[in-house]
């Protein structure tokens, strides 16, 4: 069954991005942070664009990095980059995940598999000023 986003609880999206936290830390690993954050989802274009609806979600930052805007951005990539693309928002260097959309968990959770393979592959370091070594870049 396809669910109205528009119809599904904050406090049930809540409860989905508590659940996606612990999977997603795992994932990603120690040099990220991963909250569970409350949001609002912007809903119509046109006539309505600036009507919002309250949701939760996830946001996910570079764990030691002081100007984390370029390694948030190649991490953003990388979501885009799965055989699902993943698409979140960047605000204040944090990658942020609305799950008002999300249609299901496991399919979610099944490609944070490829997602750690493919940071992994990429061997990223990140210095103190949040800057990519070159040569690490993220996929």
């Amino acid at each position: 069954k396809v669910m109205n986003p528009d119809e599904v609880d904050p406090e049930e999206l809540a409860s989905m991005a508590r659940a996606l936290a612990s999977p997603m830390r795992d994932a990603l690993g120690a040099h990220w942070t991963v909250e569970v954050i409350d949001c609002e989802s912007e809903t119509g274009s046109g006539a309505l664009p600036l009507a919002t609806i309250p949701s939760a979600g996830l946001a996910i930052a570079p764990a030691n990095a002081r100007a984390p805007g370029r390694i948030v951005e190649h991490l953003a990539s990388a979501f885009r980059a799965l055989p699902r693309p993943v698409v979140g928002r960047i605000s204040d260097g944090r990658l942020i995940f609305d799950l008002r959309c999300l249609q299901g968990l496991a399919p979610f959770v099944g490609q944070l598999k490829v997602l750690q393979a493919a940071l992994a592959q990429a061997t990223a370091k990140v210095d103190k000023a949040g800057k990519v070594e070159k040569g690490h870049e993220f996929p």
